[in-house]
């Protein structure tokens, strides 16, 4: 998982790069679509880096642990559970978010909403549904 992170970590700064290069503004459809790309793996390169942060500060904590100080030793203690419980949130977002993307993903859909038999009822019926669906972001 580390090394997939760390290609998309790559992928995004050569696109980052790419998208500052001054003649690919004259390339419209170009400029869109690695911008696209880019906004893409903005999530998953944030989130990873914030991974990377929360290890290194795991690592640092732990070494405060072997401090003689016993106050710092207590911090330090309650600092790794914290940073812990951080990454394990931090892993099970990455874990989603590097998942593959479904390419109907970003396809409309068109759904119909009849009334059906039932009078009154299956018109409040449809509309609560129509609320519902309406309101789904």
């Amino acid at each position: 998982m580390l090394d997939k992170l760390a290609e998309v970590e790559r992928r995004y700064m050569e696109l980052d790069g790419m998208i500052s290069d001054p003649q690919l503004l004259g390339h419209q459809r170009e400029y869109s679509k690695l911008a696209k790309e880019r906004s893409e793996l903005e999530e998953i390169v944030l989130c990873y880096r914030e991974w990377r942060k929360v290890e290194r500060e795991i690592h640092d904590n732990r070494q405060l642990l072997e401090e003689t100080d016993e106050a710092i030793r207590e911090l330090a203690k309650e600092e790794v559970v914290a940073l812990r419980e951080r990454k394990e949130t931090l892993e099970n977002r990455l874990m989603i978010l590097i998942l593959p993307k479904d390419p109907n993903d970003a396809r409309n859909v068109i759904v119909e909403i009849r009334a059906g038999t039932g009078g009154d009822e299956a018109a409040l019926f449809t509309a609560e549904l129509f609320r519902m669906f309406s309101r789904y972001d």
